[in-house]
C-alpha cells in the first residue's frame, strides 16, 4: 500500500466529494489527516491506474493536480512486471504496454520477446 499525501484536497477540488467517490468505489480509502484539511490516500498501484483513468475520463480540469500528484508515486516497474502483465492480456500492442505502464520502447519490446519465449 502507498500513502499519498494530499494537501488541501477539498480547497483545491471542485465537486470533491465526487472525486472521494470515484477514489472509494475504486477500493483506495481516503482519509482525513487528523483535524486539518490535509488528505491521506492509501492505494495500491491497481487502484491508482483505475483513478488516474476514471478522473481523465471526467475531464475536471480542477482534479488534474490530484492526477500529478498521484503521477509522483508511480512505481518504476521491472521487466518481470512488464512480463506479468503481458501473460494477463496476451494480446496487448506495444503501444498499449507503453501507455499503460509508462515504460520505454525498448523495456516493451523486451518483456513481449520474454512473454512470448517462455
Amino acid at each position: 500500500m502507498i500513502e499519498i499525501p494530499l494537501n488541501s484536497f477539498v480547497r483545491r477540488t471542485k465537486n470533491h466529494k465526487t472525486l472521494k467517490l470515484i477514489i472509494q468505489n475504486s477500493g483506495a480509502v481516503i482519509k482525513r489527516k487528523g483535524r486539518s484539511r490535509n488528505w491521506l490516500l492509501h492505494a495500491d498501484w491497481a487502484h491508482i491506474c483505475e483513478i488516474i483513468n476514471k478522473v481523465q475520463l471526467s475531464e475536471e480540469p480542477s482534479w488534474q493536480w490530484f492526477v500529478n500528484e498521484l503521477q509522483k508515486y508511480k512505481p518504476e516497474l521491472s521487466i518481470n512486471d512488464l512480463v506479468e502483465i503481458i501473460t494477463k492480456s496476451p494480446f496487448i500492442s506495444v503501444n498499449q504496454l507503453m501507455a499503460q505502464t509508462d515504460c520505454t520502447l525498448a523495456q516493451a519490446r523486451q518483456a513481449l520477446d520474454i512473454a512470448q519465449w517462455q
